[in-house]
């Protein structure tokens, strides 16, 4: 925050540099002294808003409309599409499961090596398991299922190879310090 107030106190004139709109002085002073009187003839947003919730019955029933609207969205977001399916490896293990098995690997794995190992170790995983889009929303509606399958099934196994890696790599690392002790 500190910083913030340097900058914009060293470069005041890049702030300085627009002319109001005409009349703006005014507006804004109006408002303000009708917030502060309590004017609500001049102030009429702020008034407007708190008027909704005057009567106890439509304070309820707003509530109670707000509470149903996030139930609605926490579910469709939380619920998976009809359009996704799983996808298995050759052993017939979902990928999704399989990476969520070797994350936890490498996180109890991490906790015999020495702090960078361990922290470079969880941060490749974690970018190895994080989408910021999942696939699934990349692949184009045209494809077969077949196709869909076949494209997320090697996308998957280079994840699941590469969380791999990084389990071997934590334990030559653990061998290595073993060795040095």
């Amino acid at each position: 925050m500190e910083n913030l107030e340097k900058y914009i106190k060293e470069n005041l004139e890049k702030f300085d540099g627009a002319e109001m709109p005409a009349g703006h002085k005014e507006r804004f002073l109006e408002k303000l002294s009708a917030l502060e009187t309590n004017d609500q003839s001049k102030a009429k947003e702020p008034l407007k808003i708190v008027q909704l919730f005057r009567s106890k019955r439509s304070g309820l029933i707003w509530s109670f409309s707000s509470v149903a609207a996030i139930l609605i969205i926490a579910l469709s977001i939380g619920s998976p599409s009809s359009e996704e399916f799983r996808v298995l490896d050759e052993n017939g293990t979902e990928y999704t499961t399989l990476m969520t098995t070797l994350e936890n690997e490498i996180i109890e794995m991490s906790k015999n090596c020495n702090k960078k190992s361990a922290k470079e170790a969880l941060k490749a995983s974690r970018s190895v398991i994080f989408e910021a889009i999942p696939i699934t929303e990349q692949l184009p509606d045209e494809l077969s299922d077949e196709e869909r399958a076949k494209i997320l099934r090697r996308y998957y196994k280079e994840k699941t190879d590469g969380l791999k890696r990084i389990k071997t790599y934590l334990a030559e690392q653990s061998t290595a310090e073993e060795s040095l002790d």
